[in-house]
């Protein structure tokens, strides 16, 4: 147990930030990676939103955006916090993320403050969706519906993307409701909606991939 003035050490830290679906990521000041956890470490490697130049340094995709990422980094060693917006493409959800000091910048000797980019974002859309899935052991033809559902779709237009019949739809939204324990569609993702951001198959004291 920790004591309220402890602070948990390093490797905990990192093991606790692993076990979040939205990327956390540390940098200094000029933009350098310090640490990243599981999710920022998935975005990075399928180059989505974030990138790795060869000198560690962070940059931002789409490259447009580069030069609001560099006025943030600026703001936040200042002592401010900057907010970052991607907006949506490809049919994915737009994404925001917030970049703020670590601790008291005024005390810490220029060029070595720690900054934390933290993306408001699972790292993939429907990572959400998947965590829900797996805690409630839905099928994979289930949490496609669920997902259809998650975007709005109505029963009719959740068959017509998936190319099934809507009969089908409804027998795979009455499983979809008797695993899962709700009594309606509204109260599923009203549930889905309350899922905390913790990825329930991230094993204990995983640290790198």
């Amino acid at each position: 147990m920790f004591k309220i003035s402890d602070s948990p050490p390093p490797a905990t830290l990192a093991q606790m930030a692993d076990v979040l679906m939205w990327p956390l990521l540390v940098l200094r000041t000029d933009g350098t990676l310090l640490h990243a956890n599981r999710a920022a470490r998935r975005l990075l490697n399928a180059r989505r939103l974030l990138t790795l130049r060869p000198d560690r340094r962070l940059g931002l995709l789409p490259e447009a955006l580069q030069p609001a990422f560099d006025a943030a980094l600026v703001s936040a060693a200042q002592g401010l916090t900057a907010v970052l917006n991607w907006p949506p493409s490809d049919g994915t959800l737009s994404s925001v993320g917030s970049l703020s000091p670590l601790g008291d910048h005024r005390s810490t000797p220029p060029g070595s403050a720690a900054l934390l980019l933290a993306l408001a974002a699972p790292e993939h859309p429907d990572a959400q969706v998947q965590a829900y899935a797996r805690l409630h052991r839905l099928s994979p033809a289930e949490t496609r519906v669920l997902q259809r559902l998650a975007l709005g779709d109505s029963g009719t237009e959740a068959a017509q993307a998936l190319g099934v019949s809507a009969s089908t739809v409804r027998s795979q939204v009455i499983s979809l409701r008797r695993k899962t324990g709700q009594a309606s569609v509204i109260k599923l993702l009203r549930a889905l909606a309350r899922m905390p951001p913790v990825n329930p198959q991230t094993p204990p004291g995983v640290q790198g991939e």
